[in-house]
């Protein structure tokens, strides 16, 4: 749910529909501040790899919403330039990396 214009109290996966069912916003535009409940989980679980974890399935979802499917190597150049206008709306730059058949994602921080 929508508790502020631009921020959004809910699981990854409605997180995505509201954000992936519109067209990209501006850089930062995007608050995913976490619940009070989420942050007890984001320590157990290590901040920095559960925010890693949220952002790839609010990402992936967001893939299999505008595509059909949630393989994001099937992705053509000009789509995952797509994704990343996304990604940078909620305020962080995509990285994606294949090596040795293996696909790494990672999300950049990006400041105004």
């Amino acid at each position: 749910m929508q508790n502020e214009e631009n921020t959004f109290e809910m699981i990854p996966e409605e997180i995505a529909k509201k954000i992936f069912k519109n067209p990209p916003g501006d850089l930062n535009s995007i608050d995913l501040g976490l619940e009070e409940e989420t942050i007890e989980y984001a320590i157990i679980d290590g901040y920095d790899n559960f925010i890693l974890n949220i952002l790839k399935i609010i990402t992936l979802h967001g893939v299999k919403i505008l595509f059909g499917h949630d393989n994001i190597t099937s992705l053509s150049e000009d789509e995952i330039f797509l994704i990343k206008r996304y990604t940078r709306s909620y305020g962080y730059n995509l990285l994606i990396k294949l090596e040795n058949n293996n696909v790494y994602i990672k999300f950049e921080k990006t400041y105004v």
